[in-house]
């Protein structure tokens, strides 16, 4: 073997060092991108929770439903049942006239909606040695009456911006619902190719620990503003009902029927509709109020911070 080729032979590893020093490197990028993903979302479960004044200040996100009780329950009984639980804003028993039926129903609710949270997180609830049917009292959704009363887990989020980061969303959240009272297990947007690079196609689906929680941001962050992008949340559709996708859900909340913006918490007998119970619950068998609880049609009732009668109105 010549000399020049002895020569070329120890220049080979010279010239290979350089491309093994850009690969290290890039190795070294990569575990960095890898520790920022994890110190990112360390600093996400960081986030401190503190309920939004406005959620106790919103009746939907403070009101209980109370099914099973004897018929000859008495309001300030109902109230008492409740009251350990946090203080109580208003309470109101269901009484239909002339009903052959022992059980009747109500509606309790707390001055905070973290205590009606808490509340449910100790059922069972018993009274009268009858377990009773405790389930926060979920509002009908504009446009779709039955999508409020879903049992899901799965939410539905809508009108996101095409470049809307996911930690943004999951920061917004846990600051303002609790770990307490459920988990956010994983956020999903839906993406797609444009322009050369993954954009939001402008929904996305949010899936939680239980049904309460998937209630409690459902009914909370129904319409919200979020870095200047006005977005949307709903229970997303089960597949029993043609598959998981979110409606639009919120809309026009009138009064007990409806229920939220024009609602008027001073005086029952001022309700032009009622709960409208539907849906997934099937609430059938209370007082005879037929599938559900909603379409009282005048029936009397009495109860709340004193009681007196007074009619629903049909819806």
């Amino acid at each position: 073997m010549s000399d020049q080729e002895i020569k070329t032979e120890e220049a080979a590893p010279a010239e290979e060092a350089p491309q093994a020093e850009e690969k290290a490197v890039d190795e070294v990028k990569t575990e960095e991108a890898v520790e920022e993903e994890v110190k990112e979302e360390e600093s996400e479960d960081e986030v401190e929770y503190e309920c939004p004044e406005e959620f106790n200040t919103r009746e939907e996100m403070c009101k209980m439903f109370v099914g099973g009780l004897d018929k000859t329950t008495t309001d300030e009984e109902f109230k008492e049942l409740f009251a350990e639980h946090g203080e109580i804003k208003d309470f109101i028993i269901i009484r239909k006239e002339n009903s052959k039926s022992d059980r009747l129903f109500g509606f309790i609710t707390f001055a905070q909606c973290d205590d009606l949270e808490r509340c449910l997180l100790k059922r069972p609830h018993n009274y009268k040695s009858k377990e009773l049917d405790v389930k926060r009292a979920v509002p009908k959704s504009s446009g779709n009456d039955e999508q409020g009363h879903y049992k899901v887990k799965k939410l539905h989020v809508a009108n996101l911006p095409p470049d809307f980061k996911v930690k943004t969303l999951r920061r917004y959240l846990k600051a303002r619902h609790s770990e307490e009272f459920g988990k956010i297990e994983d956020i999903n947007f839906l993406t797609k190719e444009e322009g050369g690079k993954t954009v939001n196609k402008g929904f996305g689906f949010i899936n939680v620990s239980t049904e309460d929680f998937a209630d409690r941001i459902a009914i909370g962050e129904n319409k919200f503003t979020l870095d200047n992008n006005a977005l949307r949340i709903s229970k997303a559709k089960p597949r029993s009902q043609g598959g998981f996708r979110g409606g639009r859900g919120g809309g026009n909340f009138n009064n007990y029927g409806n229920y939220g913006g024009g609602y008027n918490q001073n005086q029952y007998n001022q309700y032009d509709g009622g709960f409208g119970y539907g849906g997934g619950y099937g609430y059938g068998g209370y007082g005879g109020y037929g599938g559900a609880y909603g379409g009282y049609g005048g029936y009397a009732y009495q109860g709340g911070r004193g009681g007196g009668n007074s009619r629903y109105k049909p819806y």
